[in-house]
């Protein structure tokens, strides 16, 4: 329709250009429009704005920077930033969290510092970005520097120094951090149930996840997320009785909560149980996916359960359209190699479209090592 527009004659004005342009900033929830015609468009419009005279107006402008920076070009976004007559927080905030997610946190911090020259407040945005950047680089020292000097963060930005220990593995930190926002009787939301669930089952931390249990228990609102950490932190501790207990009191289990159960029976050695939850989910019309399919078929390896495991993996494709990739094939492998059934693990090996994949014969060699099968050992090695 722009392009119609244009070609019309039909004049444009700066609110025009920047509902177009926020189409070329990607957003995560669509792959439309494509990368490169996002670039192309994007670079067609600030051409026009210029042509136009349009180069004074703040919303457009930071509608250009914003698809420079989610496009990852934050060289083209700091010339606009230096050519902008004016800016605001919004405009910082954009470079702030593009750099971040360039793992810069040195430029996001110097768009901090001019942030706070200029005399603007940082805002939850500014902070939660300028932490992400810190984290995502390894600084970590520089993001706890940089949250001490907060007189007054905000949940989310506790929660943004919780997500950046959780996910550079500080687990112990994390917990400590977690402490200290109880003592500041600030109320934990559910992304700092969950970071925190998280954090308890990485370190294998019961105590600590019961104690969130009882949080939630005590009238703390839940969502998917915490109801799925909660289970994970159960099964990773062993607990699967506890966590099959939860389990079965959420009202509205989605694929992600009865993949985290099945994995759990599959992680601890019950693979029977495993195998019978994924058909009661079956039974229910809920739809598996291809994570289901894999922690179902590790049950099965496990507990060598081989000819449910091969049921199973036939009817990915025939029964839910789902095509069995390479974990799929390796589990069945695995099972088959666990069973002793060398020659059958060979030929799905051969079959399988991943064939070239060094992980299969790796695993079928290793249970030719189990089994003492030293002959079909130095054949598989020679080829």
């Amino acid at each position: 329709m722009f392009r119609t527009m244009c070609k019309k004659g039909v004049q444009v004005d700066s609110v025009c250009l920047s509902n177009i342009l926020s189409i070329c900033a990607p957003r995560e929830e669509c792959d439309y429009p494509s990368e490169t015609y996002r670039n192309v468009l994007g670079t067609q419009i600030h051409s026009i704005a210029l042509r136009l005279g349009f180069v004074r107006d703040l919303h457009l402008n930071n509608s250009l920077l914003e698809v420079y920076a989610k496009n990852k070009d934050m060289n083209g976004a700091e010339l606009i930033f230096a050519e902008m007559p004016e800016v605001n927080v919004v405009s910082l905030n954009i470079m702030i969290a593009g750099f971040g997610q360039e793992y810069r946190s040195d430029k996001s911090i110097e768009y901090l510092t001019r942030m706070r020259d200029s005399g603007f407040e940082p805002n939850e945005v500014t902070c939660t970005s300028v932490l992400g950047a810190c984290f995502c680089s390894g600084d970590v020292e520089t993001g706890r520097r940089i949250f001490s000097s907060m007189p007054h963060p905000s949940v989310s930005v506790w929660n943004g120094m919780l997500s950046g220990y959780s996910k550079y593995e500080h687990y112990e930190e994390a917990l400590n951090h977690f402490r200290h926002m109880q003592f500041q009787n600030l109320k934990p939301d559910s992304n700092s149930l969950s970071v925190i669930l998280s954090s308890c089952a990485r370190l294998r931390y019961l105590e600590g996840g019961k104690q969130i249990h009882g949080v939630l228990k005590s009238g703390y609102v839940s969502d998917s997320f915490v109801e799925t950490a909660l289970t994970d932190m159960y099964c990773k501790c062993g607990e699967t009785d506890s966590a099959r207990q939860f389990f079965d009191t959420v009202l509205r289990k989605n694929t992600v909560i009865w993949n985290e159960m099945i994995h759990g029976y599959a992680h601890n050695g019950r693979g029977d149980e495993a195998v019978e939850l994924y058909r009661e989910m079956i039974s229910l019309g809920e739809k598996p996916d291809g994570i289901t399919f894999v922690s179902v078929l590790t049950a099965c390896s496990h507990s060598r359960l081989v000819e449910t495991g091969l049921e199973i993996l036939s009817s990915m494709q025939r029964d839910h359209g789902i095509e069995p990739e390479l974990d799929h094939y390796i589990c069945i492998v695995d099972c088959l190699g666990r069973a002793g059934r060398l020659d059958d693990a060979e030929a799905l090996a051969d079959a399988t479209p991943y064939k070239s994949s060094s992980v299969l014969w790796e695993i079928l060699l290793s249970s030719c090592r189990v089994h003492g099968n030293v002959s079909m050992a130095r054949r598989l090695f020679k080829d």
